[in-house]
C-alpha cells in the first residue's frame, strides 16, 4: 500500500508531507477546525445577526460528531427544546454548519445527529454523498 507520505515524495513534493504523520494528529488537527468554524460562526451571529460562512463537516469519526454537537450549545448557536433532550439550531445559524458521510457508511453517526439536533427552517444537518466516478476521479 501506497501512503500519502510516500506519494507526496515520489511525486517530488517538497517539504513535510501534507498529510498528518498520524491518527492522533489527523483527529487533533480536524477537531481544532471543528472548533474554530463554530467560534467563527458565533462570532459572526453576535457581530451581524448572521452568519457569513458555512462549512460541511465530511466525517465517519463518532468522537469529532459528538464534538460538533457539543459545540452548537457551547457556542449559544443552539439550545435544548423543553421537554426533549434535542438541540434547536437557532434561526440566524442554521444552515451554517452540517455533518456529511459516504452513502452507505456510518448511518448510525447520521441517526445520532439527526436525533439530537434540528434545525429552525428545516436546514439540512446531515448530507450523504455518494461518488458517481472512479475513487481517484471523484477524492482527487
Amino acid at each position: 500500500m501506497v501512503t500519502e507520505a510516500s506519494r507526496h515524495r515520489s511525486e517530488g513534493g517538497q517539504g513535510e508531507s501534507p498529510v498528518w504523520p498520524t491518527k492522533e494528529a489527523t483527529d487533533a488537527s480536524f477537531n481544532y477546525g471543528i472548533e474554530k468554524t463554530f467560534e467563527t460562526v458565533a462570532a459572526q451571529v453576535r457581530e451581524t445577526g448572521k452568519s457569513r460562512i458555512g462549512a460541511v463537516f465530511a466525517t465517519h469519526n463518532s468522537i469529532s460528531i459528538d464534538l460538533g454537537i457539543s459545540l452548537f450549545e457551547k457556542y449559544g448557536l443552539a439550545e435544548r427544546i423543553a421537554d426533549s433532550n434535542k438541540l434547536l439550531i437557532r434561526k440566524e445559524a442554521a444552515g451554517s454548519i452540517a455533518f456529511a458521510q459516504l452513502y452507505g457508511m456510518k448511518d448510525d453517526l447520521t441517526n445520532r445527529i439527526t436525533g439530537t439536533v434540528d434545525a429552525e427552517g428545516g436546514y439540512p444537518l446531515v448530507f450523504k454523498a455518494s461518488g458517481i466516478a472512479t475513487m481517484d476521479s471523484c477524492f482527487c
